[in-house]
């Protein structure tokens, strides 16, 4: 074997593990009956060979405010309701993404019900608070990795929810943060944000996303009545995964060890 099919080798080997992934739920008590089972009975992300640590009860544990625990991940997937987020919860988690991690927030009721500022601060919005139930959804017409990407290309795509899915908050994007769609809003498309991407968090390439709704995950589970929104997570899911994987072992890292 040439010494650049063993870099080549060694490059593709190290960069599989550059990533680590958290899944936190906020409620339950015992890992069953989680807004997260759907997505793991569903076995979405061991579809796509991504492996991940699992966490539940973090509204109790508070795992959001440990910043030691939380250095041991790249990306976050967080779900979290009906609650609002302590002050050290937001700091953690700020200070964490500046450092170059990804985090993903999700959860019916996460900025309403009741109103969650602090959230709002975290995943940069300008909005929070509930908003009536709403019955589609329209994908942004724009080229981006959650909208474009391995599994599908959703621009522009216009569907209708899952019937568990509708609940939704009020989300709108600050200055420098994107929406990805919108929900519907009398008859048109001119309600809450559904997905907000704010990219390059601390200037070291943190990423902060927030995705409105999802009650139980069925935007990222239900490939039956949700498919262009779980295509949307796989594209997201293979990009923070592969994105931290790049960046954590570099092929000039590599090179170097075997000289040029």
């Amino acid at each position: 074997m040439s010494k650049l099919s063993v870099v080549l080798c060694l490059f593709l080997a190290f960069t599989a593990l550059g990533y680590n992934l958290l899944l936190i739920d906020d409620y339950s008590a015992s890992g069953s009956n989680s807004d997260f089972e759907e997505l793991i009975n569903w076995g979405i992300l061991e579809g796509m060979g991504i492996s991940y640590t699992y966490i539940y009860h973090n509204s109790v544990t508070k795992k959001t405010e440990d910043a030691s625990y939380l250095s041991n991940y790249t990306d976050i997937l967080w779900n979290t309701w009906n609650r609002v987020i302590t002050t050290a919860e937001k700091d953690t988690l700020e200070a964490w993404v500046n450092d170059g991690n990804s985090l993903v927030v999700t959860g019916f009721d996460a900025l309403g019900s009741p109103t969650d500022t602090n959230l709002a601060a975290l995943v940069r919005s300008t909005q929070s608070g509930d908003f009536p139930y709403t019955k589609s959804f329209q994908i942004a017409d724009i080229d981006h990795w959650i909208i474009n990407g391995s599994y599908e290309d959703a621009a522009g795509v216009e569907a209708d929810f899952y019937t568990e899915s509708t609940d939704h908050d009020r989300a709108a994007p600050v200055s420098g943060t994107i929406s990805l769609g919108s929900v519907e809003q009398s008859g048109s498309f001119s309600g809450p944000s559904k997905i907000l991407v704010t990219e390059d968090v601390g200037g070291n390439g943190g990423i902060i996303v927030y995705w409105n709704g999802n009650k139980n995950v069925h935007d990222w589970s239900n490939s039956t009545y949700q498919p262009h929104l779980v295509n949307m997570f796989r594209n997201m899911m293979e990009y923070l995964t592969t994105w931290h994987s790049i960046e954590t072992v570099s092929w000039g890292q590599i090179k170097a060890n075997f000289g040029d």
